[in-house]
């Protein structure tokens, strides 16, 4: 499974059959084989007529069959992989059913039985069905996975390049000139600031942290800002009693209040107030953050914010699927962002 985007690729395996046959699959195939193979026998006899001789050939025949099918199938992978699907699915019973017929009318040959044929013939067929099935379905599940990954994967470089903007260094780093002579506390707490905010847009793809580091992420971000627009920026935090074993997904707040200062607070001569509200009743974890808009910046700020939203709604879905929530848009002279999800 590829992404669209070419720019996050994995080496991977695009194949639903195993890469080589392990001793757990060998094992699976081993009882799935003969638990069908005892079932079909069973009901195609009469209870009091058992042919037990039968059902031992049976037993030894099915083995026999699973293992020299599945290292033939080993050895043509690498062709089979290059069919599609429908193809390869025709060549494998093909190989499957070929493999059969010649172990099988040895067999007969032996019992002096050509019947059998035909019976192994038709287990083999259900037993490769079965067996497909099941390879295919873990396939697809891989595959899914594989997808969830890829997307967080996407777009947390996304968020970490629309992140760390340049003027948003850039004023940081007069901010710690202009204070070092005068504040040299303030100057070394912004540094210090600019340093977790970095070492957390480096951090581990994915990653997850509890709510209350998230929102000391923020805090720091926004204490860098109030020294930039002073009194043009307020800001109110309601966080309710979120307890410590509830997560959230690493710097997504921060590229909401971001934005919420650079296309709603910082256009406006007065600035403004940003609330930010913060909750969980189990299971429901909610955000709420607004910011100030004037008229004229609207249709701006809602640009602006699509792509920093994107960004966490995928990594929402990625990590929590379809109970995740994410809406922003302008009410009044507002602009309103929620975000939620279940948190078990």
């Amino acid at each position: 499974f590829l992404m669209k985007d070419t720019r996050i690729t994995r080496k991977h395996d695009d194949f639903f059959l195993p890469i080589a046959p392990t001793i757990r699959s060998i094992l699976m195939q081993f009882l799935l084989s003969e638990s069908l193979a005892l079932v079909i026998i069973l009901a195609s006899m009469d209870t009091l007529a058992f042919d037990w001789t039968f059902l031992f050939q049976v037993a030894i025949a099915v083995p026999v069959l699973v293992l020299s099918a599945t290292l033939i199938l080993s050895i043509c992978r690498p062709w089979l992989k290059k069919l599609s699907l429908k193809k390869a699915i025709f060549a494998i019973f093909c190989l499957v059913l070929s493999t059969t017929l010649i172990l099988s009318t040895v067999a007969a040959y032996f019992a002096d039985n050509w019947w059998i044929i035909l019976r192994i013939l038709l287990i083999t067929f259900i037993v490769t069905s079965v067996i497909l099935g099941y390879f295919y379905m873990q396939y697809n599940l891989r595959r899914e996975l594989m997808r969830r990954e890829q997307t967080e994967l996407q777009a947390r470089i996304q968020a970490l390049q629309s992140r760390i903007r340049p003027h948003f260094l850039f004023n940081s780093m007069n901010i710690i000139t202009s204070l070092i002579a005068t504040d040299p506390d303030t100057a070394e707490q912004v540094v210090e600031d600019l340093s977790e905010l970095f070492r957390a847009s480096l951090n581990e793809v994915g990653n997850q942290v509890s709510v209350e580091e998230e929102l000391s992420l923020c805090r720091r971000y926004m204490h860098i800002e109030s020294l930039r627009l002073g009194d043009r920026l307020e800001i109110n935090w309601n966080v309710g009693n979120i307890p410590i074993h509830v997560k959230i997904p690493l710097l997504t707040l921060q590229p909401i209040l971001e934005n919420a200062i650079y296309h709603g607070i910082q256009p406006l001569p007065k600035g403004g107030v940003i609330d930010v509200t913060v909750n969980y009743q189990a299971p429901n974890f909610y955000v709420r953050i607004t910011n100030p808009v004037s008229n004229q910046d609207k249709r701006r700020s809602t640009k602006g914010n699509r792509i920093a939203l994107d960004n966490i709604r995928e990594r929402l879905d990625a990590l929590y699927g379809e109970s995740a929530r994410l809406s922003a848009g302008v009410e009044g002279d507002r602009y309103i962002t929620t975000l939620s999800y279940i948190y078990d």
